[in-house]
């Protein structure tokens, strides 16, 4: 007597025919729309302070959802592997059965619609909370930024493919997401923990300029408090004139943000030697004379090294 299938597809959204497939219907997993509709609600809460109506979430999501072809087989497999949904063992024991055996024979499954790619058998699935992945996706920022990786790599087919295989039930971002949202946030809680550390402390401000492996002309800024550097913004200026007056502004611009958004007690301000630099500082000086201004002692020693060890190898000073 063949077992229905009812009680597997109670946990899917039914659409339409799926594809060119007049047998089978579209299949969404409702607990996996349940999860993006309540984690783009929490986007739009974080990103403007709004509250999006959950029907017209579960609208857009639906839409946007990619269905899987409601085979049985596909079915039973996804509720085995979705973190978010029910284990086998709390499903009815027919379901269970199907689940099994479905499991168990999706490698020698060879339908288009159904992945043929053996996954570990892990002895527990790990369910991911909306909390587990914002964890992930931070994590996973930190560490192509350690790594120098570039962000495209996330969307490299084999890189997906590992990440699904080892690690049930993790979403990979997108590089525009990870990039941006994910990226703005992570940086906003580094910025949040240098606050505490630097609120009320006296600093001193360093600015440097110098050409990436892209030949673009930009300028660093950092601040030293209390012996401990931390790095503040970098600005593209490829397009501006290098003079002394844009250098100031920017100067001005990082002092404001070290005073107002860090609550940093700006004593010094530190810059090379260049022409434009050493005028900056003259002009920093007759703005703020409570800022003391001094060339950087590195890039005096280094001039003085190399012209001591042209002397000492050929006598004369270069």
């Amino acid at each position: 007597m063949p077992v229905k299938h009812e009680e597997a597809w109670s946990h899917f959204y039914k659409g339409g025919f799926y594809k060119t497939n007049h047998s089978y219907k579209e299949a969404r997993c409702k607990a996996c729309v349940f999860d993006e509709v309540r984690r783009r609600i929490d986007d739009e809460r974080n990103s403007r302070g709004e509250q999006w109506p959950e029907d017209e979430v579960c609208a857009e999501v639906l839409k946007d959802f990619k269905p899987l072809c409601g085979k049985p087989q596909n079915l039973y497999k996804h509720l085995g592997r979705c973190p978010d949904n029910v284990q086998a063992q709390d499903l009815p024991p027919t379901v269970a059965q199907q689940l099994v055996s479905a499991l168990a024979n999706s490698a020698q499954s060879t339908g288009s619609d159904i992945e043929t790619n053996a996954t570990p058998n892990f002895t527990s699935q790990v369910r991911w909370t909306l909390k587990d992945r914002k964890d992930f996706d931070a994590d996973l920022c930190r560490l192509l930024i350690s790594g120098n990786v570039t962000w495209w790599a996330v969307e490299n087919p084999f890189w997906q493919y590992f990440f699904k295989k080892w690690i049930p039930g993790s979403l990979m971002p997108g590089r525009n997401e990870i990039s941006g949202q994910i990226l703005d946030q992570e940086s906003a809680r580094v910025v949040a923990i240098m606050k505490k550390e630097v609120s009320g402390c006296y600093g001193t401000g360093q600015i440097d300029s110098w050409k990436n492996r892209q030949k673009m002309s930009v300028i660093g800024s950092m601040v030293n408090v209390e012996y401990h550097p931390y790095i503040l913004n970098i600005y593209d200026v490829s397009k501006e004139p290098k003079t002394a007056e844009n250098l100031l502004a920017y100067v001005e611009k990082e002092i404001d943000y070290c005073t107002q958004e860090l609550n940093i007690i700006i004593v010094a301000y530190c810059s090379d030697s260049s022409s434009e630099s050493a005028k900056m500082r003259r002009l920093l000086s007759q703005k703020r004379p409570h800022i003391a201004t001094v060339p950087c002692w590195a890039h005096q020693v280094c001039p003085l090294t190399s012209s001591r060890q042209c002397r000492s190898q050929t006598g004369f000073v270069f």
